[in-house]
């Protein structure tokens, strides 16, 4: 997965999505505005996917997209639903969890 803080929403592939377990995907007829402001992208539905890091699960709908520059975008809408902060130096993210605690 990239971990896009510039997204403010997650995205997936379709190719990804073939080889992940996940919920029904919800069909919808939108367009995403991409990171320059003009371009968009056609939404092809959205679907709940389970994300996990070490020991905890976090959960994030995505938007669903025929193609990406990376199987599997995270934005900025895991980043604050999950708590997670970027620790440059150490080239970490942590996730501080009111149930499973902090990875």
């Amino acid at each position: 997965a990239l971990l896009d803080t510039g997204a403010t929403t997650s995205l997936i592939s379709t190719t990804a999505l073939l080889h992940l377990k996940h919920s029904r995907i919800h069909p919808t007829n939108a367009n995403a505005i991409l990171g320059d402001g003009t371009s968009t992208i056609k939404v092809k539905g959205t679907v709940a996917l389970c994300i996990a890091i070490n020991q905890i699960t976090t959960v994030i709908n995505t938007l669903v997209v025929e193609e990406l520059g990376a199987p599997l975008i995270l934005g900025m809408d895991w980043f604050t639903a999950n708590k997670v902060t970027l620790n440059m130096d150490q080239r970490q993210a942590n996730i501080d969890h009111p149930i499973f605690g902090s990875t």
